[in-house]
């Protein structure tokens, strides 16, 4: 993981992290693949764009603790894939998503340290009419001084619902892909 941080006390402050992840190699999936992976946020007082998650989200409140605005997002597609039977099935392609998110952020005293709850709703609405995801996210990190003053763990749980045309889309099953 690579972090680069700007540190002004009247402009505009933030930080990019990029390094690897592994994400589904299609939603449902078991196989698991490694891509690039990319989280920044540039802040100007306590507004912010950040992308986290492949949501660019922009903060419209200015709040210490209480954040919303709007996001757009990107849902990845199901096209070239390691299972053979589910990439003879009709490929979907890969969507822009647009929609809003509210959340609730606790700061530490130090900045390493903090807790986030994420209310996100987002549709797919560009390229692919994907349907309607509600995502609730979980975020807490910690520094482990004890191993290295840089060092911080994060740990993050999400529970997701998605309304009949994204569970259609992503998990349906149509009559030739049947056969």
């Amino acid at each position: 993981l690579v972090q680069a941080q700007t540190d002004q006390s009247d402009g505009i402050q933030g930080y990019v992290s990029a390094g690897m992840g592994l994400l589904p190699d299609y939603i449902g999936a078991s196989k698991y693949i490694i891509v690039p992976y990319v989280d920044a946020q540039a802040n100007q007082g306590n507004y912010f764009l950040r992308f986290d998650g492949g949501d660019l989200q922009l903060n419209l409140l200015d709040d210490d603790n209480i954040h919303a605005g709007p996001l757009v997002g990107f849902r990845m597609g199901r096209g070239d894939v390691y299972y053979d039977a589910v990439s003879r099935m009709h490929h979907i392609r890969y969507s822009i998503t647009d929609g809003g998110f509210v959340e609730y952020e606790h700061r530490a005293q130090d900045p390493r340290s903090g807790e986030r709850v994420t209310l996100s709703v987002s549709e797919g609405n560009i390229n692919y009419q994907s349907g309607l995801d509600v995502e609730l996210r979980a975020l807490v990190h910690r520094p482990l001084d004890f191993i290295d003053p840089g060092l911080i763990v994060a740990v993050e749980g999400d529970m997701g619902w998605g309304d009949g045309s994204f569970m259609q889309t992503y998990f349906g099953i149509n009559q030739p892909d049947a056969l």
